[in-house]
């Protein structure tokens, strides 16, 4: 876009700016019959007042026959308004010359902003606010990112609190008007960044700014403003009204009190279609101020609203929570208020425009995050539930297995907050299965570590919104191995043989296939603490071969197999082959080195063998002798039974003639209780 282009739709702008501020004074003067004034309490020295939406709750300062002024606060009682009650936290803190002033109440009556020049603060003026607690208002709290050195007046906020409307002197450049019109106020606001601080505060538009601003009321749709103006420095005031057409583009003020009379109306509001003001007048020296009312014209009221009321609680009591409830545009995703729970019951009391949607966010300091979606264009009803219920605590279930068969593994699993360092234990459930109890508010490193696996960790992040009160997480450990190499050799010349190894894990379901090579050394990762079942076969003419490796730190690395050639008279033991005691019944257990005896006969089908059996000393010798022939007998029935021909197998037996080592201790008789194969023949 051009300049020319961008100075044209400047022009447009402030055209179309002007003739909608044009249409609203026409407005209004057409609805300015003459007004009906109310009086409201019997009070006739008020110089600054605050009413709730409901009229009939009130705050006020009123001015002594000294000239001190002080706070108070009353209700209405059976359409009465009661005895005034001082707010002392307020004016406790009044000395001589101090002058407070400017309340304004927040739509939800929780907090009272002021102005006041109270010793030790930044200017001459400054604003403070009081909190409503159990115990009464708290002690003034000066809000240090608006007052400056300069005077801050006549503060008043959108409901929400995320803008702040208020008077300061706004200095001009010519010294003698600056002289003149030293004690001239113009309306400020500021808003409030994401940190909850203020932004530097603005000047409004020059169609607020003109004339003598004596104080100023935003309404509580933020977009109608009320405030008081001379046209001239000794003129009388007079109540204004203005509107927003767009940000903070506010339309031409009129009046909105039409009264020719001298009297001063200022400190205006609205509140229950009615408009609200001080009706004052001086005479021989004497001012007085009593608080006024009158129906508000229709066109000069502001758009309508909607009012939310709920409490926040802590899940499965009935503890209230003090929490913050953020209103936010669904569209901008920009916050358009804030609220805060009440510390002693919960309550919050929140306003938002009606024919808007809106997203509610509830958030606590250790309590988990709600999120409501609402639509006041549907319904003007309130929509939130009355109480909403917050968990500071979540259940976290933590599942420990092996990352390589993904089975349950037990481990010791901890969690420590990241905020204090301090550790919380697990409960186990089941095996590889533990739960936490853990409070929100801070994240947490979760620990597990188990014998011989690496340890595991993850962060579990609750420190910012939490919305599910149970998380479940996985966590695979790896098992720590070590390398072991790998040689098949023939066990006469100890050349290398290509062989294929098998090894089984006997402590969980791992298989791990290596075939070894003629003339390479093969490496395999076992794993620390495991012993693994060690099969090697598979080379034409040579022996099976089984053996067991218990892995552990410190133990030997090599893993050296040697094969015997399968030649005449060449005996091979089975190490497992079990029978049932003083019997020749073969047991379960041997069947696994007997299907390697099956395989290796099939591999070599031109082999025959010989099985024979051998005893120990234990018994008479004709005893063993038959004992033997009968168990040889059986394992060359059981081969029979599986496919080999019963043409290349000789039983016999040995009885106890044939002893490996002597007969003198259980181990030795263990060792001569065997079965062994021999090749016996070559066809």
């Amino acid at each position: 876009m051009n300049d020319f282009s961008q100075f044209l739709g400047m022009k447009i702008y402030k055209l179309c700016l002007s003739l909608a501020s044009a249409l609203v004074s026409i407005c209004a003067m057409a609805d300015s019959n003459p007004v009906q004034i109310q009086k409201v309490g019997t009070w006739t020295n008020v110089v600054s007042f605050s009413i709730n939406n409901s009229e009939d709750h009130l705050v006020m300062i009123m001015q002594d026959v000294d000239g001190s002024e002080r706070a108070f606060e009353s209700n209405k009682e059976g359409g009465q308004w009661t005895t005034p009650e001082p707010i002392a936290s307020i004016n406790d803190r009044c000395t001589a010359g101090t002058t407070v002033g400017g309340v304004f109440m927040t739509a939800d009556e929780r907090r009272i902003y002021f102005h006041a020049n109270y010793e030790g603060g930044v200017g001459g003026y400054d604003i403070y606010y009081v909190d409503k607690t159990v115990d009464g208002w708290s002690e003034p709290v000066l809000d240090e990112d608006i007052s400056t050195v300069a005077d801050e007046r006549y503060p008043s906020l959108i409901c929400g609190g995320e803008t702040i409307y208020f008077l300061k002197h706004q200095p001009v450049s010519n010294a003698k008007q600056e002289k003149k019109d030293a004690d001239r106020q113009s309306i400020f606001y500021s808003e409030r960044n994401p940190k909850g601080k203020w932004n530097r505060a603005l000047p409004a538009n020059n169609v607020l700014n003109d004339g003598y601003v004596q104080d100023a009321c935003i309404s509580s749709d933020g977009r109608t403003l009320y405030y008081s103006n001379r046209a001239e420095r000794k003129a009388e005031s007079r109540v204004m009204f203005s509107y927003t057409l767009l940000a903070y583009q506010w339309t031409l003020p009129v009046i909105a009190l039409n009264d020719d009379s001298s009297y001063d109306y200022f400190s205006p509001s609205y509140a229950g279609g009615n408009l609200y003001c001080i009706h004052s007048n001086t005479k021989k020296n004497i001012r007085t101020g009593y608080i006024i009312c009158t129906p508000c014209p229709s066109n000069m009221t502001p758009k309508a609203t909607v009012n939310e009321k709920g409490r926040v609680i802590a899940m499965g009591t009935e503890r209230p929570v003090t929490a913050d409830v953020v209103v936010i545009d669904p569209t901008t995703m920009g916050v358009l208020g804030r609220y805060n729970t009440s510390s002693y019951d919960g309550q919050f009391d929140m306003t938002n425009l009606s024919n808007q949607k809106y997203i509610i966010d509830v958030r606590s300091n250790g309590y988990s995050y709600a999120s409501y979606q609402v639509d006041y264009s549907m319904s003007e009803k309130g929509q939130l539930p009355a109480e909403i219920a917050l968990f500071d605590t979540i259940k976290l279930v933590v599942n420990t297995y092996d990352s390589e068969v993904f089975r349950p593994l037990d481990a010791a699993v901890k969690a420590v907050r990241v905020s204090d360092k301090r550790a919380f234990s697990s409960r186990r459930v089941s095996d590889g299965h533990y739960e936490f109890d853990l409070p929100l508010g801070s994240d947490y490193d979760v620990y597990a570590s188990s014998k011989f696996f690496a340890d595991n960790k993850f962060l579990l992040r609750l420190e910012g919104d939490v919305v599910f009160s149970k998380f479940e997480r996985e966590m695979p450990m790896d098992p720590q191995k070590i390398n072991y190499t790998v040689r098949v050799v023939d066990a006469e010349t100890k050349a290398p043989l290509v062989a294929k190894v098998d090894m089984v894990n006997l402590k969980r379901e791992e298989v791990i296939n290596v075939v070894s090579s003629a003339d390479d050394v093969k490496s395999v990762a076992l794993r620390l603490g495991d012993s693994y079942d060690m099969t090697v076969s598979g080379v034409q003419n040579y022996s099976f071969r089984k053996g067991s490796v218990s892995v552990a730190e410190g133990g030997s690395r090599d893993i050296l197999v040697e094969l015997i050639p399968l030649r005449a008279n060449a005996a091979v033991r089975l190490n497992n082959i079990n029978f049932e005691t003083a019997s020749a019944d073969i047991m379960a257990e041997s069947y696994e080195e007997l299907g390697l005896v099956i395989r290796l006969m099939n591999e070599n089908p031109l082999l025959c063998f010989e099985i024979s059996a051998h005893t120990d000393n234990v018994g008479a010798a004709k005893y063993n002798m038959s004992l033997s022939e009968k168990r040889a007998e059986s394992v060359v029935n059981y081969l029979v039974e599986n496919g080999i021909s019963p043409e290349r197998l000789f039983p016999k037996g040995y009885g106890m003639t044939k002893p490996l080592v002597p007969n003198d201790s259980e181990e030795n008789r263990a060792q001569n209780r065997r079965v062994e194969f021999m090749l016996v023949e070559v066809q």
